[in-house]
């Protein structure tokens, strides 16, 4: 169910990146498209998608009336991130199909092999700081838990930019 609920939220995330991107970012374009998508990778995906992660834990105890230990919820927000990230590697494969499928194949298998796990390990942060902040009553743990996912990700993202701009060579 966190896979699949995971997954959904995925176009939520597009819907939203798109939205506060087009809204906030565009300003940027004047300063050239690198600057707007930087923008976009490094600062608003990270926000948006660790956010709507979360959500297919909120869901999930919602719904379901869960109420687990906070190991369950790390293992939960893993499968949560890993269900987001399968859905956004499809995502963009249907993207780059039109272009190259040799691209679009080479792209699917990356992001299978790095960008999912990345995803799911971000979930697991804020799946950690979920279930404690359900033992304990605080949501200190939770937002710690969603920092710490946010920074992974920023950076993940941002090296991956600096990567396309050529920094690395």
């Amino acid at each position: 169910m966190a896979f699949t609920i995971g997954a959904l939220s995925g176009s939520l995330a597009g819907f939203a990146n798109t939205t506060y991107g087009l809204t906030i970012g565009l300003p940027l374009l004047a300063a050239g498209e690198g600057a707007f998508f930087a923008l976009l990778a490094i600062v608003i995906a990270p926000l948006v998608e660790e956010h709507v992660k979360l959500l297919a834990l909120v869901v999930l105890r919602a719904e379901e009336k869960a109420s687990y230990p906070p190991r369950r919820w790390l293992l939960l927000g893993a499968l949560a991130g890993a269900g987001f990230g399968v859905a956004e590697a499809v995502f963009y494969w249907q993207a780059i199909l039109g272009f190259s499928f040799e691209l679009a194949n080479l792209n699917l298998l990356f992001r299978i092999l790095v960008t999912v796990p990345m995803h799911a390990l971000t979930a697991t942060a804020t799946g950690f700081g979920y279930g404690l902040a359900r033992l304990t009553g605080s949501n200190v743990p939770l937002a710690r838990g969603l920092v710490v996912a946010i920074l992974i990700h920023a950076t993940y993202n941002g090296l991956q930019v600096a990567k396309s701009f050529g920094v690395f060579g």
